[in-house]
């Protein structure tokens, strides 16, 4: 059995430089993959200036680790457009406070009237290119590690927080097992987004934040975390994690990746967050772009980074045994990448 989770809150924790939680699951995609997140139909791919410009705090200090969360997110845009961006972020000089909120609103309602024209310009539609990349990746590693269990087919998968559980899909597809056995485990009315649930070929459970109801105990093979416990309050957290330490099979694994949270590195990862909403706000053709819409975002949101050795103290008080961790492709050590300022690893866990 396998399970897989998103995002969820543990016991209280005391990090006084998380001063606000906000809460947006954002997703990792290689930036060397030819192809966008979110790519046009009429885009001819026209080369840019190589020249990176980005502001913070309102100086003309280069922050070249924002430049790269604004590329990442929104490589479709002219060199222009992304240093105008740097710059609107860095007119936020409060990253994380509660009463920043009206601020951060407005640099969002900026952002989105520089991405929206192009978006529309070039008709740029969703992708699945990246959540298939990260599919394979994940079979990639958990395929040699599972065999000497059980054979593929039988496997139990349960992604906690999967949101549409599109990279659960994916697995089903190339593993061809029973539909009732790859799980995607969400909250209708908990979580920030809403999805269609539309993927015929997994089942999907809605919790209640406190048991996984119809999950008998051991009976799950791989469990996956993929950024989404920081979208759960430490009480969500203590829940889901107990929840998998029943459910889970001895032996069997949980996969958890999340953002090695530092006060260095916060506003990066908040910003990749900001970005992410923006962008599926825009594509989606959301009417919630003023900036109303944009604080009711800011207030909802559940934000609850924390360290990467916290995270790990949190499975081992659980029960689980670590295994080893991971850069956040799943294919070799985590250490520090400038092409990673949100710091995103993966974390191996054993039953």
């Amino acid at each position: 059995m396998l399970i897989i989770i998103s995002a969820a809150a543990l016991p209280k924790i005391n990090l006084n430089w998380v001063s606000c939680i906000y809460n947006y699951t954002s997703t990792e995609k290689r930036s060397e993959l030819p192809s966008m997140s979110y790519k046009p139909r009429n885009f001819a791919g026209q080369a840019t200036s190589n020249r990176r410009t980005a502001y913070s705090n309102n100086t003309n200090t280069f922050d070249p680790k924002m430049y790269t969360v604004v590329n990442k997110i929104f490589k479709f845009l002219e060199n222009r457009d992304k240093t105008r961006i740097c710059r609107v972020i860095g007119t936020i000089t409060n990253w994380t406070g509660v009463t920043e909120n009206t601020n951060l609103a407005a640099a969002m309602s900026s952002i989105y009237q520089i991405v929206k024209p192009v978006i529309d310009s070039q008709e740029i539609q969703k992708s699945e290119d990246r959540q298939d990349f990260i599919t394979g990746k994940i079979l990639d590693y958990i395929h040699p590690e599972l065999v000497v269990s059980t054979e593929a087919k039988d496997w139990r998968l349960v992604d906690i927080g999967g949101g549409n559980g599109n990279i659960l899909s994916g697995i089903q597809t190339r593993l061809a097992g029973p539909v009732d056995n790859y799980i995607c485990v969400e909250n209708q009315s908990g979580w920030q987004e809403t999805y269609a649930y539309s993927n015929a070929n997994i089942r999907y459970l809605f919790w209640d934040n406190q048991e996984l109801s119809g999950l008998a105990d051991g009976s799950v093979d791989v469990a996956f975390c993929m950024v989404s416990l920081h979208h759960m309050t430490d009480g969500t957290i203590s829940n889901i994690l107990a929840e998998l330490s029943r459910v889970l099979k001895p032996g069997g694994k949980l996969l958890i990746k999340e953002h090695a949270a530092t006060p260095d590195n916060l506003k990066y990862i908040l910003w990749e967050h900001h970005m992410y909403h923006i962008l599926d706000v825009t594509i989606g053709g959301s009417p919630g772009a003023n900036q109303s819409a944009w604080r009711e975002y800011l207030e909802r949101s559940i934000n609850n980074f924390k360290p990467a050795d916290e995270w790990r103290s949190l499975m081992e008080q659980t029960g689980f045994k670590f295994g080893e961790r991971l850069n956040r492709f799943l294919d070799g050590g985590f250490e520090p990448d400038p092409r990673n300022p949100s710091e995103l690893y993966w974390d191996v866990y054993t039953r």
